[in-house]
């Protein structure tokens, strides 16, 4: 076909089309929303990913055996599957934007998902470090019920009472021997310290969290064997810029015994 036909009907298609030509500002905000996906997309796949090396981190290994005595059992029953969905999830679309810049054509698929992993986890650590990834999974905890009850592994072990597994926010400090809490389910117990209980350095306060493995003594009862902060300190927090709600304050720990009480921290002893 000739040339001059082939420009004719180019120009006969934009004519019927009523295709007009794009103004140079419609490619550049193109390209900076594009973009702006690109690096929305990084930063949630890094908070994630924060949140998942929290959740494997502070994922109560020195009580496994305790837990479970078969370590890939426990591995698998507290695995944060929805985590890692999310972050592969996050990784796939992270890739698909990028191949949509104007050189994402250029890196093979290996390169980019090498690339976003990397950035990823760099990213997720320092949120990690930070505290970041503690804040996401507490505030979940508390404001999202499906979360809460079923897509956070850890909840499950911590909500088996007959089973020696306790999980609760404290409510009431009666004496130095006991204290009332409420579990996220939202129901009472009374726990009870004596002086065979095994505790970690804390300073107990109303609002607090805690982890505590003992036995039901009756209905609403929990004699405590071990007590246990249920949120811990980030690696670094400089200058308080990320306070977790029911953080445990380690300076004023003591612990001594009244005539059979085991008193734990600065508030219990001034009980006395």
């Amino acid at each position: 076909m000739p040339e001059e036909k082939i420009s004719e009907k180019i120009l006969e298609q934009i004519k019927n089309r009523s295709l007009k030509p794009k103004t140079k500002w419609s490619f550049r905000l193109r390209t900076y929303f594009i973009w702006f996906l690109v690096i929305l997309l990084l930063v949630l796949s890094s908070l994630a990913f924060g949140v998942i090396l929290y959740m494997l981190v502070n994922n109560d290994w020195s009580f496994q055996q305790r837990i479970n005595p078969n370590l890939p059992g426990y591995i698998l029953d507290t695995l944060p599957i929805f985590w890692l969905l999310l972050l592969g999830f996050l990784t796939l679309l992270l890739y698909f934007e990028f191949k949509s810049t104007k050189k994402g054509y250029r890196f093979t698929l290996a390169h980019i998902l090498l690339g976003s992993v990397i950035a990823s986890f760099a990213l997720g650590f320092i949120f990690y470090s930070f505290g970041v990834g503690q804040v996401i999974d507490e505030e979940l905890n508390e404001r999202v019920p499906i979360y809460r009850n079923f897509l956070n592994p850890r909840n499950q072990i911590w909500l088996q009472p007959e089973e020696g597994f306790l999980l609760g926010e404290i409510t009431k400090i009666v004496d130095p021997t006991m204290v009332e809490i409420i579990d996220p389910l939202n129901n009472e117990w009374v726990v009870i310290v004596n002086e065979e209980s095994q505790m970690m350095p804390i300073n107990l306060d109303i609002g607090m969290k805690l982890k505590i493995i003992g036995e039901i003594v009756e209905e609403g009862l929990f004699e405590a064997e071990m007590i246990m902060p249920a949120i811990p300190n980030p690696p670094f927090n400089f200058k308080g810029i990320i306070k977790p709600k029911g953080q445990f304050n380690y300076k004023y720990f003591q612990k001594k015994n009244y005539g059979g009480c085991v008193i734990i921290g600065r508030e219990a002893s001034a009980q006395i």
